[in-house]
């Protein structure tokens, strides 16, 4: 099956890799690569977690 994503999905799934990594984590990832407002922190993560749950429903990433 084929799914068409947008931004920051596969930006997401390329932080992740072949990993199992929490949303901080992916964050963490992320904000390496992205200039991302540290103050920001807790609103990054939460949006993470919602398109980690999002992912999980598809069926393309799986829940820990």
């Amino acid at each position: 099956m084929t799914h068409m994503v947008s931004a920051p999905v596969p930006e997401i799934l390329t932080a992740m890799g072949d990993e199992a990594l929490s949303a901080p984590q992916i964050l963490s990832r992320l904000s390496d690569r992205f200039d991302l407002a540290l103050e920001e922190e807790g609103s990054q993560v939460a949006v993470i977690a919602a398109r980690l749950e999002e992912l999980a429903g598809l069926g393309l990433v799986e829940r820990l």
